[in-house]
């Protein structure tokens, strides 16, 4: 969770105004537990959760019970305000280095007679956290990514290209004049390709939005959904048949804007455009999360 904190202003002024969206999202983080799979567990949508993690749904009722279960916590840490939630990361800060000795008996104290420093290391772990679940997330995708695996090997098939082509330019000192002027033509156009395909493969490392998942299937269509805020109007008003404007528009169109997309979220190692459609690939699996968004707005 990203917030402002100013040292010297009372928790007062900053605690209470963490609303319980932010705390579903903190807890969710701290247990290293997937959107989707807390999703799956409460019986909601990762679509709707997202939304209430934004605090762009209101939460109570048997959900909020169901996600307090999941999360191991009492309803009342994820409604009453930011002290269990404070509480519960300065002592995860004072456990992160085992060695550094931290009175962690006298939270509650500190909380109430130092309430910046407390915000600020609160602020602190949830980012490390946050920058840990980045780094889990990039070793996933070098481990399973195919687009980045494909990016890979054309980057080295071109390196490889360059070498031999160049190694016959070194050592045959004796090379017909015409054949020299095409392997010097080759060298050039495969240096060309190269330049295009590690660009590519550098994009795949640019640091993907909050929420985005790993899988370049998923990440493909988290393009429409992050672009759009986790929010469609459409849907909202008209319900699933809206569903198929919102195809046709592609990313970044559903809110009637279009942001600026990380190239990490698209299938290819170009950036994909805020108009451009849904690839055919991601098509069936968008049309499914927006027809479970349809079916929570209808519910809920």
């Amino acid at each position: 969770m990203e917030k402002s904190v100013k040292i010297g202003e009372g928790m007062a002024q900053q605690t209470p105004e963490l609303l319980t969206g932010s705390r579903i999202r903190e807890r969710r983080l701290a247990l290293r537990v997937k959107q989707g799979a807390l999703a799956e567990v409460v019986g909601i949508s990762p679509s709707y959760l997202n939304l209430i993690e934004h605090n762009h749904r209101k939460i109570g009722g048997k959900l909020l019970l169901a996600l307090a279960r999941a999360l191991k916590v009492e309803t009342a840490a994820l409604t009453e305000g930011a002290d269990a939630g404070i509480s519960e990361l300065l002592d995860a800060a004072a456990g992160a280095l085992g060695n550094v000795p931290a009175e962690t008996d006298r939270i509650d104290e500190m909380v109430a007679r130092f309430p910046g420093w407390t915000a600020l290391i609160a602020a602190q772990e949830a980012r490390a956290r946050s920058l840990e679940g980045q780094i889990e997330a990039l070793r996933d995708r070098l481990a399973h990514d195919p687009a980045l695996a494909e990016a890979m090997h054309e980057a080295l098939s071109s390196v490889a290209a360059i070498r031999s082509t160049a190694d016959i330019l070194v050592h045959e000192a004796d090379l017909d004049p015409a054949w020299r002027g095409r392997f010097h033509r080759n060298l050039h156009e495969e240096a060309e390709r190269l330049s295009v395909r590690v660009t590519g493969l550098l994009a795949q490392f640019e640091a993907p939005g909050a929420g985005a998942e790993v899988s370049a299937l998923k990440d493909t269509v988290e393009v429409m959904f992050e672009a759009a805020g986790h929010y469609f109007p459409e849907i909202e008003d008209g319900g699933a048949p809206a569903i198929a404007a919102v195809l046709r528009r592609g990313a970044g169109m559903a809110s009637g804007h279009a942001p600026t997309l990380s190239p990490t979220l698209t299938l290819s190692p170009t950036p994909t455009p805020a108009h451009a459609p849904i690839p055919a690939p991601a098509h069936a699996l968008a049309r499914v999360r927006l027809e479970a968004y349809a079916d929570d707005a209808a519910r809920l």
